[in-house]
């Protein structure tokens, strides 16, 4: 059954985005729920003046619009039958253009320049040509994301691709017992959900929010489109997937062989370098997690490394102190995956924040 989203409008910018969707049997059952929802919707900001329209932009799964659906003329700063202050359908992924008038980035300058900064955090966006971002920008949304929070579980159709700004994803595998293993991490220096998209679009495992943060975010099928029709985004797509494959390949091996420690040791290092920070916001009870490991063990190491001058460890989360030295307690395979990377992906590899 198809997809579709039903975003608020103010005039011609969406300042809500619906972040679940919904099942219909085709646009026309879409339109006609969209217009059912009408008169349950707040809009986000007071009205300004009686001329303000707002309405429904109704998208399908692939980011298209469908049709727009005008709400009725709001005459005191609510929609009818709506309590001001408290919309049904929340505010997720605001855009700088889409913000409401007065505020600091609503100007030409901003509307443009400012939105494709901001998909620039993530560094494969930015490592992209012009014109290749150009035909993606339009269906290229920010989002917020929250630690924990479960983006897609194992199975589930993904219908977006994430590239992480200053957020970072994890996928996990979770095996009938409960344990779990993190198979792969996502930071601002790629993009969560393609190679699950190529085919059958179902999660591998589950991706959950290690660090909170922004992300842009693109329908899956549509990034499919762009790659298939420009040839450089495809290479550069192309490498970052093989770089990725050779990542996990190296995880696998890493988790059968090398003792905790050392694999420990690799995983603070690979999150220190996807943040521009020396404090990592992690517990020891996620780290677990994420190493397959119990968390008495993992208190246990990372006690050590503290005792040896390489961490610091806080309720706020572990500070690496020694870097260099955390490099020696680490694995072949840090420094295997880094030169992947900056052989396959140089201009798009992060660097780590300065000690």
């Amino acid at each position: 059954m198809p997809y579709y989203y039903f975003h608020l409008c103010k005039g011609s910018h969406i300042i809500a985005y619906d972040m679940r969707g919904r099942d219909c049997e085709n646009d026309e059952a879409a339109l006609q729920y969209a217009q059912d929802r009408g008169s349950v919707i707040t809009p986000i900001t007071p009205t300004s003046s009686a001329s303000d329209s707002y309405g429904i932009k109704v998208k399908n799964e692939t980011g298209k619009d469908i049709a727009p659906v005008p709400l009725p003329s709001p005459r005191s700063g609510h929609l009818p039958g709506c309590v001001p202050g408290r919309p049904t359908m929340q505010p997720r992924a605001l855009k700088r253009s889409a913000l409401p008038a007065g505020s600091e980035q609503d100007d030409a300058a901003a509307s443009n320049t400012a939105l494709v900064t901001d998909h620039r955090k993530n560094l494969l966006l930015a490592a992209l040509a012009p014109e290749d971002l150009a035909l993606l920008e339009p269906d290229i949304e920010t989002v917020e994301i929250s630690r924990n929070q479960v983006l897609y579980d194992t199975g589930d159709l993904m219908h977006h691709a994430y590239f992480p700004h200053d957020s970072i994803i994890s996928l996990v595998n979770v095996l009938e017992d409960g344990s779990s293993t993190e198979v792969a991490g996502f930071g601002y220096e790629g993009v969560m959900g393609l190679l699950s998209g190529l085919v059958t679009r179902e999660a591998f495992g589950r991706y959950v929010v290690l660090k909170s943060g922004s992300a842009s975010r693109i329908p899956v099928q549509r990034l499919n489109e762009v790659r298939t029709a420009r040839p450089r985004l495809r290479q550069l797509i192309g490498s970052y997937s093989e770089a990725l494959l050779a990542q996990t390949f190296q995880t696998v091996s890493c988790n059968a062989v090398h003792g905790v420690e050392a694999r420990c040791s690799r995983w603070i290092l690979s999150m220190h370098d996807r943040l521009d920070q020396n404090t990592l916001p992690l517990t020891h009870e996620f780290m677990a997690q994420m190493l397959g490991v119990q968390r008495s063990t993992l208190s246990a190491v990372t006690y050590k490394l503290q005792t040896a001058g390489l961490i610091r460890q806080s309720r706020g989360g572990i500070t690496v102190t020694d870097r260099a030295g955390l490099e020696q307690t680490a694995c072949e395979c840090y420094g295997k995956v880094r030169r992947i990377y900056e052989h396959l992906f140089p201009a798009t590899y992060p660097r780590a924040p300065a000690q």
